[in-house]
């Protein structure tokens, strides 16, 4: 095969795609699966841009994505579980611990929108005058009453 690739530049099977990079710039020859290709690689993009603006370091923020991978995400960290809480145990003697350290911490001071709060501004709050007009009796149970004509009481 080694013999074939370096007189003629293509492998044995004869298809030059198999050899190198093919023509088109999406993984396959499926529309479907570029269609989620593309919305994935523009997700991780925006992921990454608002990373460097909202969470990363001057000098981390300038770096180029192969430098950022290697220092954020190739990180011989641990994630533990105990009371209830989840860890991640990043090595101090890891170039970029306190840079990681500190932009976990810059994410997590982001204040949350008040839809995720629990507060939402389309369901309108209860009234304390219409609960507080509603009395029952202590002693008599409410339950529900047949309504089905066929039901004798």
């Amino acid at each position: 095969m080694r013999d074939r690739l370096a007189r003629t530049g293509q492998p044995p099977s004869g298809r030059f795609e198999e050899a190198g990079p093919s023509r088109s710039p999406f993984p396959s020859r499926d529309f479907a699966i570029n269609t989620a290709w593309a919305q994935l690689t523009a997700i991780s993009a925006d992921l990454s841009a608002w990373l460097r603006l909202l969470a990363l370091t001057p000098e981390l923020a300038k770096a180029e994505p192969k430098a950022l991978r290697y220092r954020l995400l190739h990180v011989p960290a641990k994630l533990t579980t105990g009371g209830r809480r989840r860890r991640l145990r990043i090595p101090s003697n890891w170039p970029w611990a306190t840079a990681i350290v500190s932009a976990f911490a810059k994410i997590a001071a982001i204040p949350s929108p008040g839809w995720a709060t629990g507060i939402s501004p389309a369901r309108p709050t209860k009234d304390p005058r219409r609960t507080a007009t509603r009395k029952r009796h202590p002693g008599r149970r409410h339950t529900h009453r047949p309504t089905d004509s066929r039901v004798s009481r």
